[in-house]
Formats: structure tokens, sequence, C-alpha cells
């Protein structure tokens, strides 16, 4: 079973967003201690110098331990959206043609 990180996709953009030359994106799994600190070394090319460092801490499961899936949500979401649409129902429009293409040779 694969592990669903709910901020992947901010994770993906930050990384399209800050990718440059001079900018490096390491994505690694670490341990949190017993005492609350998480520990990195990260090795990298440049020395004696200035860096501006974005860190995203995330548990691995993607939520907090004891968590439930309704936690990842804000309060009251479910109950304010529930519903919604009762006056408004969805429909789905017209599809319209398949375009058959040539194939690629």
């Amino acid at each position: 079973m694969q592990n669903h990180c709910p901020h992947k996709l901010l994770v993906d953009q930050l990384t399209l967003a800050f990718r440059s030359i001079e900018t490096k994106i390491i994505r690694t799994t670490s341990h949190v201690g017993k005492d609350g600190i998480l520990r990195l070394e990260v090795p990298v090319t440049v020395r004696a110098q200035d860096l501006d460092v974005l860190l995203v801490v995330n548990p691995v499961s993607g939520k907090a331990p004891g968590a439930s899936d309704e936690d990842l949500w804000p309060p009251g979401f479910f109950e304010s959206t529930a519903g919604a649409f009762r006056d408004e129902p969805l429909e789905r429009g017209d599809q319209g043609e398949i375009e058959y293409r040539k194939p690629l040779v």
C-alpha cells in the first residue's frame, strides 16, 4: 500500500518554482527522536556562504499519530459543505465527439 502525502502537490509545485541552476531540491525521510528534535545532516556543494533553506515537515503517514482522516480538513468543513448543491443539482454536459488522429509511427 502506497503512502499518499496530502501535501505532495505543494511539494511538487515548490520543486518546479525553485528549479534553477543554483537551487537544489532534496527529498529525504528522517526520524524524530524521543526528544522531539529532528536532526539533519545535508551535504551541499557550496562552502562558506549563507543559504536559504526551506523545510517542509510532514509525517510519513500523511497525518499526525492518532489523527483521523477528518483531522486533515478544517473544522466544520463537512458540516458547511454537505448538501451544498441540494437546490442546484450537478449535471454532466455533452462531452462532444472523440477526435481520432493518425497514429504516430
